[in-house]
């Protein structure tokens, strides 16, 4: 299906030898609705075995999931945490095992970092162009943090 492979409704029509207004009225019937559904659910559970499959087949994912490889990746880990050399080798190291065991970092305390940006004043323009732009309601935003200092 043409549709379903992203092709506008102009491209179906050019390759079907069809017009524009009847191709579009073919997809907006119910019953070509339905159909394109139903082949791309079909699409979409080949593509989901597929992918299980070669998840599941992965020679890598068979090493990682034996149980000695886990018990010695982990001894290496708690090795690193004690005896390395490296503070940051150390610390990434403990992180991790304190993180797989549930328990995350306090991170109240920390301060925050801020960046210096210097801008011309076209581009400075733009920027707070985009800065006061208000997001249309129904949008869900997760953050928008930006800190400027000026020289």
């Amino acid at each position: 299906m043409y549709d379903i492979a992203g092709y506008g409704t102009g491209e179906i029509a050019a390759a079907l030898s069809m017009t524009d207004g009847r191709v579009s009225i073919i997809k907006n019937s119910p019953l070509y609705r339905e159909e394109r559904n139903k082949e791309m659910e079909s699409l979409k559970a080949r593509i989901l075995d597929e992918k299980k499959k070669e998840i599941i087949d992965n020679p890598a994912r068979k090493i990682l999931t034996d149980m000695a490889t886990q018990e010695a990746v982990a001894r290496e880990k708690v090795k690193l945490a004690l005896d390395d050399k490296s503070s940051f080798v150390r610390n990434a190291a403990t992180s991790e095992i304190l993180a797989f065991g549930g328990i995350l970092p306090n991170k109240q305390n920390e301060k925050p970092t801020g960046t210096t940006v210097v801008l011309e004043e076209k581009m400075a323009r733009r920027f707070g162009f985009a800065m006061n732009y208000t997001v249309p309601a129904g949008t869900e935003v997760v953050e928008r943090r930006v800190i400027i200092t000026q020289e």
